[in-house]
């Protein structure tokens, strides 16, 4: 395997590392962590036990402190569900690693995504998740670890009402369908100790393959994937790696042409507690054909706003938007 790279968000902690797979039951990472002059300050290989053989691992992270921080998750019975989920913390100078189990109680996660708050040290934990298996998504799912006490902070389910269902529904689904096509992009987390969540309305239609938001997620080939993957990650693997795309005809003649939608943009924003303050919906209706290349959005955190930019056409023209929400949505 190569070795994977992230940064801090000062831009002053690297961490470069790789996953070794030594047999169902266990993985050995090996970590490097780098000062912004690359000179290497820690590093450290450690044996993870496999909690799952079909299990993935979440976004690998380092805080500004050096500290590398990642987790690891079950599923049961199927790939799309997940029902245990443990998160890894590694101090930056030491080479002990801390197991710090999640009881998930009668929630099932969909993609778990992590965020490091660097100003009040903590670890934000984010996920849409069910009620049952092969359900609809029900809600938002977070936790706040704070790293200065080891412990959580506080846990919260926060349930869709049927007026964010409204709100939130695209051109073609249903109230009670309205989030199964969402995905967690950002969380942007704020001073006072809240943050903010924006998930975005995504999915993609063809003559010959129905739209499946798990193989989206994971790859649909390999239960090692995971967000963390250069590969995953990479538009390559789109075109390519999964046969939806294939311009320069390497894999036979085609004739499945694929429209990618991108379309509303739904913002909360949760207190410190875990508590929602308020949400809100950017409307945007987006679409191409063979590549989602070019729609979508970027976020800009500018201190006093997120600033939301995309692409819309209009009259056959592409035209860039601007959106911002303040810190009272």
């Amino acid at each position: 395997k190569v070795y994977s790279m992230v940064t801090s968000d000062d831009k002053k902690k690297i961490v470069i590392f790789k996953i070794k797979r030594v047999n169902d039951k266990s993985f050995q990472i090996t970590s490097l962590l780098y000062n912004n002059q690359m000179e290497v300050i820690k590093k450290t290989s450690f044996d993870l036990s496999n909690i799952d053989r079909d299990g993935i691992f979440t976004d690998f992270l380092v805080d500004n402190d050096g500290d590398f921080v990642f987790g690891r998750a079950a599923r049961s019975g199927s790939r799309e569900f997940i029902n245990k989920l443990d998160l890894y913390y590694k101090e930056a100078n030491s080479d002990a690693i801390t197991k710090i189990p999640l009881v998930l109680k009668d929630k099932t996660l969909d993609e778990v995504k992590l965020k490091i708050d660097n100003y009040n040290k903590r670890l934000i934990l984010t996920s849409l998740f069910y009620k049952q298996r092969k359900g609809n998504i029900e809600g938002l799912y977070s936790i706040v670890w704070d790293k200065k006490s080891q412990s959580i902070l506080s846990e919260t389910a926060f349930e869709f009402s049927d007026s964010l269902r409204i709100d939130a529904k695209g051109e073609s689904g249903t109230i009670k369908t309205a989030f199964n096509d969402y995905f967690i992009r950002h969380v942007v987390p704020v001073q006072d100790g809240g943050f903010a969540v924006a998930a975005e309305l995504y999915y993609s239609s063809s003559r010959n393959n129905s739209w499946n938001r798990f193989d989206y997620l994971y790859g649909g080939f390999s239960p090692f994937l995971s967000s963390y993957d250069l590969y995953y990650n990479s538009p390559m693997s789109r075109m390519y790696g999964w046969g939806w795309y294939d311009p320069f005809n390497r894999f036979g003649p085609q004739n499945n042409l694929v429209r990618y939608a991108s379309e509303n943009i739904m913002v909360f924003f949760f207190n410190a507690d875990g508590q929602l303050r308020w949400s809100n919906t950017i409307r945007k209706n987006q679409y191409d054909d063979n590549s989602d290349s070019f729609i979508s959005y970027q976020l800009f955190n500018t201190g006093n706003e997120i600033r939301f930019l995309f692409n819309q056409r209009e009259k056959r023209e592409q035209i860039l938007n601007s959106a911002t929400l303040d810190a009272e949505g």
